[in-house]
């Protein structure tokens, strides 16, 4: 175990060392907002053949002698929160147990240490020989700031992180993401709402939101869109490439085997899907990789088939109604005004009474 790992477990409370929380979290939004204006080639799709490069691995177990001592550091913290009767434990493994569980949810929050973050989602999911979890499920009223802030997780960022506030130069593995802790993570969904299908909720909203982040790149699919003017290379590209694919074929691994576990998710993936499509002025490429991502999920959801070809048609139509062609024949989407409201009703009203004040003063 790592003097960094140790220093954790011992004092869970000390955060001195530990970055601004609100710069990570400019830093991680950087990408997201980084959406290119303009397409340098024509957006394409390419259907899946089928769905085989879609897929969750097994999360890599640490050495034994290396994750026993965080499996006891995760069970003895959990086993404490749980318990509702404390009085008949030792005061000295009380105070630790209880200090544990603090250092676990601040970890959960600062997300400064990777391979620690990694090994405690290991260890909620194996401690105990799965009674770890079991204690979580069945008291998650206790434990709900745990649950709720490993939903809000996105595993696919650490890595980046890291290396930026690192000091180090970019190098072309800044497109690099840890595998090891997102197949952890991962892993770590699916337990749970194996367990118990309250989950499944939560669950698809924190895929989904991932999936609107990542490229809709497939083996037969490579065209970057949301990430196609961050690398100078061809080499860059690549590595780019490659990084979206394995990002993507996890997601939608995960998400294809939710909805296999708990059929009724086939029910509650269009709402949400139709609920976070993109705004019709949004940037093309936003929209056009939200498009390729629904159509892709289409292959392992066929239920869904015809809302999503009538929510796409329908978002379309509204494109189309902003649509203006000027005299020299460019087409443009004309932006609403910055100071024009969106809410419809409210316009309406407006107008009404401005009709109304005009037509008085005519007569």
């Amino acid at each position: 175990m790592s003097n960094r790992q140790s220093e954790i477990l011992k004092s869970p409370i000390n955060s001195s060392s530990v970055k601004d929380p609100a710069d990570l979290e400019q830093a991680s939004n950087k990408e997201e907002n980084d959406i290119p204006a303009k397409l340098t080639e024509d957006i394409s799709w390419i259907p899946c053949n089928s769905m085989d490069w879609a897929n969750i691995p097994k999360a890599i177990l640490p050495s034994k002698e290396d994750f026993d001592a965080v499996e006891t550091f995760v069970f003895d913290a959990i086993n404490m929160r749980t318990d509702a009767d404390t009085r008949q434990m030792d005061p000295e493994k009380q105070k630790s147990a209880a200090l544990g569980y603090r250092a676990v949810l601040d970890l959960l929050r600062k997300q400064d240490d990777v391979e620690l973050l990694k090994k405690i989602l290991l260890a909620i999911r194996t401690s105990g020989g799965g009674a770890t979890l079991g204690l979580i499920i069945r008291n998650s009223k206790k434990h709900n700031m745990l649950i709720h802030m490993i939903f809000q997780m996105d595993p696919f960022r650490f890595d980046q992180r890291q290396k930026e506030y690192s000091g180090k130069a970019e190098t072309d593995n800044i497109f690099q993401v840890d595998l090891d802790l997102a197949d952890a993570y991962l892993n770590l969904i699916l337990a749970l709402v194996s367990a118990n299908s309250v989950f499944l909720t939560p669950a698809l909203n924190m895929l989904w939101r991932c999936i609107q982040n990542t490229d809709a790149i497939t083996t037969e699919d490579r065209q970057l869109i949301l990430h196609n003017n961050v690398f100078n290379s061809e080499e860059r590209r690549d590595n780019m490439i490659n990084c979206q694919f394995l990002k993507n074929s996890r997601l939608h691994g995960t998400l294809s085997k939710l909805l296999f576990l708990v059929p009724k998710g086939h029910s509650e993936i269009f709402p949400l899907i139709a609920s976070n499509f993109p705004f019709k002025l949004a940037p093309l490429a936003k929209q056009a990789c939200y498009v390729k991502q629904c159509f892709t999920v289409l292959n392992y959801a066929p239920t869904i088939r015809q809302n999503i070809l009538e929510l796409c048609i329908d978002k379309c139509l509204e494109i189309d109604v902003e649509i203006r062609i000027a005299q020299d024949g460019k087409v443009k989407l004309e932006e609403a005004d910055a100071g024009e409201t969106e809410d419809p009703l409210k316009e309406g009203l407006f107008s009404m009474d401005e009709e109304t004040e005009t037509q008085e003063k005519k007569h």
